[in-house]
């Protein structure tokens, strides 16, 4: 009876992780084998590949233009990673020491939940040489205007500035995190022994976040390598070649020149890169180490460091005052941007130019908003400077909607079972398989979406939904990592107690697992719909056509089909607050999930 109760235990998990093993091989293991054939071969697409051995890798390492990107990508690490992780550091220490209310987090949270394609054309604006906000800033205290974007030497130091505002909240989040997980008590001990708020940080704060400082800079500088949307956007590689980067040069040679063999060998090279990277940096930082380690507190301690306030010293003096005006001056930086592009979308296209820098718009207008949404007509739009009526939004939204929609339930049920299954489960390899899900998070997605792309289109799904969220339906390895260390919390007494009356294993999971552990559910929920919200470069691949477009793809579309040359900027602005919309709506409604959803949970 015990040898079938373990075939029956064995079977039930192989069950709960087929689906997410199916995701696994088909769209990540298959098509990082294939990416490494195809970088053997010459292929167009157009006809059969033919074999050529390593003539691609030594082409690769002949190649100008690739050192080049290549060096483009380091510059812009150089750029965007010491700002972003700094700042970030510095937004979490200053709502440590002076404030930890939730509506805070969410604020500063904002403008990650927007996607790299909103957040590029909302800079495009501000930055704008004409009429741009921050160019009419620059006048006004005697300063010469920037080109920005359009500057060879300031393009992409700019475009790492704009993705520093974007992601900083999050990091800053991320430390937060890591700091309410220190003993308070180790820090009253400093303080008894007359160490100031500098001290406490250089000698105490800074070590102990080590294991956070691991995890921000290997996913910032994996994710800065790969960098892409924004660039597309604002750039397009430009001007002068400035800003392409290996990414953007890889979907050059594959998707424009159609060198699949060659954007293969280059999408090896970076995986390769990153991959020793990723060694070296946990080397560095010992990952496998933590210094919380050689203090002896139990979890009580730790419960009381996340949620007891700070006794250090809060007598008002000069270092608070100039704390908080800083802590002001970084949400200023936060907001500001999205009130200047209500501005602009309320503002009628005519008036622009008179009321640049104005807080207001010198006449309040709704015309904007029915141009973005195609109720006027083609003449109409265009005397208003706009593309005319070709980007149908409300047919974007419903297929961002559909999109998301299916991505988010795959995601979330799928990953639940699997999650389970390793949690609770017991069966040979799950150890080994487990590991082969968090080898997936390693791949870069240039790597994977090649040979994805060339099994959608051998599949006929172009331009189709099934396309579309074929490659993110049944996995995410995230969240299966995420919700197995949930489920590993969860006392077995509840599990024992069901199986005492009958209950299976299916009946366990869907009765008492699921609805003890809906919080971290939801958050897997609300960071899966925010990142398929969000996805610009599958869909700019697979559903170009003006039917399919979701909403990132037809925002860049209704910004380069302006006829006089120039955005329409109080039309595109409309746009962007409709399409912003979604992320505010996420945050009133379920703010403190979000802002949870990117905190590390807590082992019990």
């Amino acid at each position: 009876m015990g040898s079938r109760l373990r075939d029956r235990e064995a079977f039930t998990a192989w069950l709960m992780i087929l689906p997410s093993l199916i995701g696994l091989i088909v769209f990540y293991l298959v098509p990082a084998v294939r990416a490494m054939s195809i970088s053997m071969s010459s292929w167009n697409l157009m006809s059969a590949p033919q074999d050529v051995g390593l003539d691609n890798y030594r082409a690769m390492l002949a190649d100008g233009e690739f050192w080049r990107a290549l060096e483009l990508s380091a510059y812009y690490v150089l750029f965007n990673i010491p700002l972003q992780t700094a700042t970030g550091l510095l937004l979490a220490v200053l709502m440590d020491r002076l404030c930890r209310a939730i509506a805070l987090r969410a604020i500063v949270l904002l403008p990650f939940l927007l996607s790299n394609v909103l957040v590029a054309l909302l800079w495009m604006w501000l930055l704008d040489p004409t009429l741009g906000w921050v160019n009419v800033m620059l006048q006004s205290v005697g300063l010469t205007t920037q080109t920005f974007f359009s500057s060879p030497v300031e393009a992409l130091a700019t475009v790492a500035a704009v993705n520093t505002w974007r992601y900083t909240g999050m990091i800053s989040l991320l430390f937060l995190a890591g700091m309410q997980r220190i003993p308070r008590s180790i820090l009253e001990a400093a303080i008894l022994d007359g160490a100031g708020e500098w001290q406490l940080f250089c000698r105490i704060t800074l070590p102990l976040l080590r294991p956070v400082m691991l995890f921000v800079l290997v996913t910032s500088i994996t994710g800065a390598f790969q960098i892409f949307d924004t660039i597309a956007v604002a750039t397009n590689g430009g001007p002068a070649g400035s800003t392409r980067v290996i990414v953007y040069y890889i979907y050059e040679n594959a998707f424009k020149f159609h060198k699949m063999g060659y954007a293969c060998a280059m999408s090896m090279a970076l995986l390769f890169i990153m991959a020793l990277y990723t060694a070296i940096q946990m080397r560095v930082f010992r990952a496998n180490e933590s210094d919380l380690a050689i203090f002896n507190f139990d979890l009580g301690v730790v419960d009381h460091a996340i949620t007891a306030p700070s006794k250090t010293a809060r007598r008002v003096g000069l270092g608070r005052i100039l704390a908080w005006c800083l802590l002001a001056a970084l949400i200023a930086v936060t907001l500001i941007p999205f009130w200047i592009v209500v501005r602009t979308a309320l503002t009628r296209p005519d008036d622009l130019y008179a009321s640049t820098g104005a807080w207001l718009p010198p006449v309040l207008t709704l015309e904007n908003f029915r141009r973005a949404l195609g109720y006027v007509s083609d003449d109409v739009a265009l005397a208003a400077g706009g593309s005319g009526s070709d980007v149908n939004f409300l047919r974007s939204l419903l297929n961002s909607m559909i999109f998301s929609g299916l991505v988010v339930a795959g995601q979330v049920v799928f990953s639940a079972m699997a999650a389970y299954a390793f949690a609770r489960l017991r069966f040979r390899g799950r150890k080994l398989l487990f590991a082969l899900f968090l080898v997936s998070l390693m791949l870069p997605n240039i790597v994977l979406f090649i040979p994805n792309f060339i099994l959608v289109k051998e599949l006929g799904w172009l331009n189709t939904y099934a396309g579309m969220v074929a490659p993110f339906l049944l996995v995410w390895a995230f969240a299966i990592f995420f919700l197995r260390q949930t489920f590993l919390s969860i006392p077995r007494e509840l599990e024992e107690a069901a199986r005492l009356d009958g209950a299976s294993y299916w009946t366990i999971f869907w009765r008492v697992v699921v609805p003890v552990s809906v919080p971290p559910i939801t958050a897997v929920a609300i960071l899966s719909g925010v990142n398929a919200w969000n996805e610009f470069f599958w869909p700019f691949l697979v559903a170009s056509a003006d039917d399919m477009q979701v909403l990132t793809v037809a925002l860049q579309a209704f910004k380069s089909q302006a006829p006089q040359g120039a955005p329409d900027w109080s039309g595109l602005m409309a746009a962007a607050c409709l399409a912003i919309l979604p992320s505010f709506a996420l945050l009133l409604f379920f703010g403190r999930f979000v802002v949870q959803s990117v905190q590390s949970p807590r082992k019990k």
